[in-house]
């Protein structure tokens, strides 16, 4: 019972923050590689969203990791929009949820 309660937690964080990463998406431009500009927004956007559900310090944590691992696998902050948030997004927020 209790492990459902938490895996259902951890659904509905991973939704918000799903939906912070698509805003962000939207504000990026197309063609282009990320900017200093792109990841102080991802992070800023990013932490707001997870900080009611973890805390500061663990949001700061999680957001780092999240816009590493995104840096490395999308070198154009615009293809974050080929995402789907049942599968890569997923994978990469539940590692950085670790």
């Amino acid at each position: 019972m209790k492990s459902d309660y938490i895996m259902r937690k951890k659904n509905t964080r991973f939704s918000g923050i799903y939906w912070i990463l698509i805003l962000f998406v939207f504000e990026s431009s197309c063609a282009r590689s990320w900017t200093k500009k792109d990841e102080k927004e991802f992070k800023s956007g990013c932490i707001q969203g997870a900080v009611k559900d973890m805390g500061k310090e663990k949001a700061v944590r999680y957001c780092d990791c999240m816009l590493d691992q995104l840096k490395q696998r999308y070198s154009n902050p615009s293809d974050l929009n080929y995402l789907k948030q049942d599968t890569a997004l997923k994978r990469l927020a539940q590692g950085c949820l670790q």
